[in-house]
């Protein structure tokens, strides 16, 4: 296990920051700050005389004071004999602006250990969350502070800034939540989410015993899956931000299995975080060997047979708690009505395969690993359904640009505009039934001109028929329109993964274009592997302007996976409510990223798009 690990900034002001991290061994500890890069030798502080140092331990925490505003500053941990310089580049903080007088809110409480006595010299780590529609949107920034030997912990609320540091975090006193993190070592640790009614005192908190483990990752594809329960939500770009930790500048990406397609997290970008669930695996992409340190509960229970819920088609699953840990043992796993057909794993930097119901190749599972699960599952006796009654000529008017993009196996995407801001819904038939209701992926109470529903969960070669539908805030217009599919059928073989990613500005070159919706065709240029172009891709860029399409998920008309080069070409249009502003191609090598993107409709080029 690495000597030093979880190093943190907390409280970030404008002449003031924390430092806490944890060390395998009880041994006191040091920070030196500098404002240029460590130079190979012990780095210069920022004062000569003052030397900020932490008591033994295994949880350290030291303030750093007398900086000046807005000055980025770069810092090495010391514990013991090991030093932590985060490989040569130093740990970077800048500080924040000054502020005008923040208000006093204290909240505090105690932490006991297993016996329940105090415990004392631990790390708390606070955020203040919010939890309703009034003040500051999301999350503070980092709070902390250190039990004292009754182990009791104070920190003012007062001090919560917004995660830029430019402005104070505004909260509730009551509606709003306190999220709570305690270490004491990197195996006992606590965590807890209070209402800010209740957080003077909170109630008192018990740290327990983490289980881990030390996973080795090769350069390339490694197909993880989380081992315990994290203590805290654990994304894409916490785990990115380990991996670069443990080895510098070697995560590249973060890749899911979603709706029966590939869908991202590019480390380093702020695009397109999600959260890792314990039921999942994850491909991960490194550019160096590096390790992996998870920590956590133990998962709950072993898997029975038959408890796995998996869709038609394939299925990235975690084979931690499957019993017995083999590929049968998985196979056998799989919850009714579905019947497993294989299971592979990502080994020796290929896939290796299991049949269900045969003797041959019937490995073992290991422990923070994924698996893929090949399933079938019949579909529904739908007859029980009422026959449903559809929109009626009368209803339809006031949708225009209808079009079905990401079709796969299991899933498509719906897109329409309409001609006035309208919520979003599409009601999806089959045999003359309504099997689902999806609402807009900004969510049922979203109102807008552009709309972009998910479809998921479908059954593989089915037609489909679908209406949408929204209303005006005031309820006085309606607006609708109708539409079809046939889903693909299952691919033979789990297609490759491919991200590209990009941003795109508004007319202006500077704001970002939050909402655009980016259409894209994968486009043989080449004459080799696949012919002509792909199906339809398409997603909406975020509050920053980031998109990410995985072109793995590019398919043929007849549903096989396209297959491309690094010379075939990425043809992009990027489209808002007002039409599109954008058309670009680019070879498929240099979508990693793409140039910015400028929304201005000066710059469409032919080809265009269709659609």
């Amino acid at each position: 296990m690495p000597p030093i690990s979880d190093v943190r900034f907390s409280n970030v002001r404008d002449t003031s920051f924390s430092v806490s991290w944890l060390t395998e061994d009880v041994v006191t500890g040091s920070v030196q700050v500098s404002t240029s890069p460590p130079t190979g030798t012990r780095a210069g502080q920022v004062r000569q005389s003052q030397v900020w140092r932490s008591e033994a331990g295994q949880a350290h925490h030291v303030t750093i004071t007398g900086l000046l505003p807005e000055t980025t500053y770069y810092v090495t941990v010391h514990g013991g004999s090991a030093t932590d310089d985060n490989h040569g580049r130093g740990f970077q903080v800048t500080t924040g602006p000054t502020l005008t007088l923040p208000d006093s809110d204290n909240a505090y409480g105690t932490i006991r250990l297993g016996n329940g006595s105090p415990a004392a010299g631990c790390t708390v780590l606070a955020r203040v969350v919010n939890g309703n529609v009034s003040g500051s949107s999301g999350q503070s920034a980092l709070l902390s502070a250190q039990t004292d030997a009754s182990g009791s912990w104070i920190i003012n609320l007062g001090n919560a800034r917004t995660e830029s540091l430019d402005a104070p975090f505004v909260y509730s006193a009551s509606g709003d939540a306190l999220a709570l993190e305690v270490q004491c070592s990197p195996t006992r640790q606590a965590a807890q989410t209070v209402d800010t009614a209740a957080d003077a005192p909170t109630a008192d908190l018990q740290v327990r015993t983490l289980a881990r483990t030390l996973k080795t990752l090769d350069a390339g594809w490694n197909f993880l899956a989380l081992p315990y329960t994290p203590l805290t939500p654990y994304t894409a770009s916490r785990l990115c931000q380990e991996l670069d930790r443990n080895t510098a500048n070697a995560p590249a990406e973060v890749v899911r299995w979603q709706n029966g397609g590939w869908d991202g997290h590019v480390c380093g970008a702020p695009a397109n975080d999600f959260p890792l669930d314990t039921a999942a695996g994850y491909f991960v992409r490194t550019l160096l060997p590096t390790f992996w340190v998870p920590t956590g509960d133990a998962l709950s229970t072993a898997a029975a047979a038959g408890s796995i819920v998996v869709e038609n088609g394939w299925n990235a699953v975690n084979g931690a708690s499957i019993l017995p840990a083999s590929a049968s043992g998985l196979c056998a796993s799989v919850a009714s009505p579905a019947t497993a057909q294989e299971a592979n794993r990502w080994w020796a930097s290929g896939w290796d395969g299991h049949i269900c119901g045969l003797s041959f190749n019937d490995f073992g599972l290991a422990l923070a690993e994924g698996y893929f699960v090949k399933a079938e599952v019949p579909p529904s006796n739908r007859s029980q359904l009422p026959l449903a009654v559809r929109l009626s000529a009368a209803d339809l008017g006031g949708v225009y640009g209808l079009t079905v993009a990401n079709l796969r196996d299991t899933s498509a995407t719906v897109i329409w505009k309409t001609e006035e801001p309208t919520t979003g819904q599409v009601d999806l038939f089959t045999d003359g039934r309504l099997v689902a209701t999806v609402a807009d992926v900004r969510g049922a109470d979203y109102v807008g001109r552009l709309h972009y529903a998910v479809l998921a969960h479908l059954q593989p070669s089915t037609a489909y028929r679908f209406d949408v539908k929204g209303g005006t805030a005031n309820g006085r217009r309606r607006a609708g329109g109708q539409g079809a599919f046939t889903t693909l059928a299952v691919p033979a073989s789990v297609p490759r993964s491919q991200a590209a990613y990009g941003q795109v500005l508004q007319a202006d070159g500077v704001a970002p274009l939050a909402g655009g919706l980016l259409l894209a065709y994968v486009v043989d240029a080449d004459d080799a592997d696949s012919s002509g172009r792909s199906l339809l891709l398409a997603a909406l860029s975020d509050e920053n302007g980031y998109w990410t399409i995985n072109l793995g998920n590019a398919r043929t008309v007849d549903g096989a996976a396209f297959h491309f080069s690094p010379q075939d070409r990425l043809e992009l249009a990027v489209d808002t409510a007002d039409g599109v502003v954008l058309t670009r191609g680019f070879l498929v090598s240099d979508t990693y990223p793409t140039a910015t993107l400028r929304a201005d409709a000066s710059r469409l080029y032919l080809p265009q798009i269709e659609r």
